[in-house]
């Protein structure tokens, strides 16, 4: 698929040692249950530690970081199963959700420019854009135009209707932040420093909870 996200981590050798050292103590079965579930509880520290590195690069908000990405768990009932994946919005962030200034009328009812900073250290500013807040509560960052090809292009274009085209302001998605290779490596380097020795604790804990029956 061209537009995917693969973070890979392959611990198949160092996990298989593991679970060798378990065979005599404990089913096949019981080794697979630990297997998908020390899987499925680090893919959900990954998916923590997503939002931390993400956090240290862009300053978009929680509400967005928690929308960000859904997690498939493992299956414990065959080998074939224990994978999980971590999925990505590929739907761009609305620029409402990043740091952003102006757009509000000081004392003598001027509006400053809405400057947004949505990666750190890099703010812009749309002179054009305001804010506005729809029946429903959302409050959003607008301009008169639309995107077209990936580039938002102002004008003062009518729709079917005869009003003037207004269009939401948006930034990049989720799926482009996870796809800066650095972002990558870490969440790799994190995923294999994290799964053997979960792995082995789960594994130790039943054959302690069998020997204390």
């Amino acid at each position: 698929m061209a537009n995917l996200v693969a973070i890979s981590y392959d611990g198949r050798d160092s996990v298989a040692s593991i679970q060798r050292q378990f065979r005599d103590h404990l089913s096949e079965k019981e080794i697979l249950k630990a297997t998908a579930r020390s899987i499925n509880e680090v893919s959900k520290r990954v998916q923590g530690h997503i939002r931390r590195e993400v956090r240290k690069e862009f300053t978009v908000n929680n509400k967005y970081l928690d929308r960000m990405s859904y997690l498939s768990k493992a299956a414990s009932s065959t080998r074939e199963g224990l994978f999980s994946n971590i999925n990505f919005s590929y739907r761009n962030i609305p620029m409402i959700g990043f740091k952003h200034t102006g757009g509000i009328a000081n004392k003598k009812g001027v509006k400053r420019p809405i400057t947004v900073t949505m990666k750190k250290g890099r703010a812009q500013t749309f002179r054009h854009a305001f804010l506005s807040t729809f029946r429903s509560g959302h409050t959003g960052i607008f301009a008169r135009g639309r995107y077209s090809r990936g580039k938002f292009v102002y004008s003062n274009t009518e729709t079917r209707s005869g009003r003037t085209r207004i269009t939401e302001l948006s930034s990049a998605s989720p799926f482009t932040m996870m796809s800066i290779q650095p972002m990558q490596e870490k969440i790799s380097n994190y995923i294999e420093r994290s799964l053997p020795p979960r792995l082995q604790f789960f594994l130790q804990q039943k054959v302690d909870r069998m020997r204390n029956r």
